[in-house]
């Protein structure tokens, strides 16, 4: 009876592991495959990508991925990180200092680590999303494995092959099965 729940904690967990890691493939496929639109891709919503300046430092360092989910305005508020257009092509993420708008609703913002608020309000509908979430390691291992393509194809090798032994280790039937006719053959 314990061993069926073994085997069966076994499955739930190659299950939701295999899940997860196909969502991870599919995902950074369409991000890389969708990114050839204007300023950061979008999926179910959210925009990821690369800081490319010292202006939110600390809070956010230069090469740290940051990932902005869009949100109605009127629900950004005074301290939220947001990210948004300046130009056509160009995004830029800094923090709100001040929300206004008699006639139509605007935003000021300012970089952590700018001694003055940006210059231009920032409107509705330049706004691509509030950030939700940033790393620093990630933005790296990007930038990394960006430089060095073969090696980002040899770990998703070395990643299947340990997921494949995972799966027979795991399968008590088929290894048995398999052990059965080899010992048959001795």
């Amino acid at each position: 009876m314990e061993d069926d729940k073994k085997l069966n904690a076994a499955r739930v967990g190659n299950a939701l592991f295999y899940i997860v890691l196909a969502l991870v493939v599919a995902g950074t496929l369409i991000w890389r495959l969708t990114n050839t639109q204007v300023g950061p891709a979008q999926i179910a919503g959210f925009s990821g990508f690369v800081v490319l300046t010292e202006s939110m430092e600390p809070e956010i360092p230069r090469g740290s991925v940051v990932v902005a989910r869009q949100i109605d305005p009127y629900e950004i508020e005074v301290g939220d990180n947001i990210t948004f257009f300046v130009g056509e092509n160009t995004t830029v993420t800094h923090k709100v200092i001040e929300v206004s708008g008699d006639k139509e609703l605007e935003f000021r913002t300012q970089g952590v680590n700018n001694s003055r608020a940006d210059t231009e309000p920032v409107y509705p509908s330049d706004i691509v999303g509030r950030v939700v979430y940033h790393s620093l390691f990630i933005g790296n291992a990007m930038e990394y494995f960006a430089a060095k393509p073969w090696l980002f194809v040899l770990l998703a090798l070395m990643i299947a092959a340990v997921v494949l032994l995972l799966r027979y280790a795991f399968r008590p039937k088929l290894r048995s099965v398999l052990d059965d006719a080899i010992e048959g053959r001795r």
